[in-house]
């Protein structure tokens, strides 16, 4: 990860803990396991995001997505920006909660943000207008549907800026 971020030009590092191998037989870890932590020090050192896969399909099990362990990583790491890939449905209440805690926690709720229970999303853009960032679950879902259905969000023309482009941009360093 240094090495792709520092000489190589990467923005941020990807990881899925659900499926972190641990062992013979044994999969999965939570968001705050150690072994991460040479990864987030690069991190924070260079500035550079982390992408979490996050959500009711991120791991072997649901309680791989646990919203404590991921408020221990952001407590531990301030200055690491995290996006939550698929913005860690089914657990809304505790990203958004995380996200006004935190404000390096950025959630990317993608098709979620129209599944049940997805309205919360949609509800609280408006009040963190800088953590939400756009995806489209590709080739989970269909590219145009998500997008026309992003567009026609209830939300202010500044705040589907920042949703659909500008926070990506700044996290990727785009000018």
């Amino acid at each position: 990860v240094e090495r792709a971020i520092k000489e190589q030009g990467l923005f941020g590092a990807n990881l899925e803990p659900g499926y972190q191998s641990k062992g013979f037989g044994e999969i999965g870890t939570n968001f705050d396991d150690p072994s991460f932590w040479p990864i987030l020090e690069v991190l924070a050192e260079t500035g550079a995001f982390l992408l979490l896969q996050t959500g009711q399909f991120a791991g072997a099990d649901i309680s791989f997505n646990n919203p404590p362990a991921l408020d221990r990583l952001l407590s531990s790491f301030p200055k690491v920006n995290v996006v939550l890939a698929h913005g860690l449905y089914p657990y809304i209440q505790e990203a958004l909660g995380l996200a006004n805690k935190h404000p390096q926690l950025h959630i990317s709720p993608d098709v979620y943000m129209f599944w049940p229970g997805g309205q919360l999303y949609q509800m609280n853009i408006e009040l963190l207008p800088d953590q939400f960032v756009f995806g489209s679950a590709f080739p989970f879902a269909a590219m145009t549907p998500i997008v026309e259905d992003s567009l026609a969000l209830p939300v202010s023309d500044d705040v589907m800026e920042r949703y659909m482009y500008g926070n990506a941009a700044r996290l990727l360093k785009v000018e």
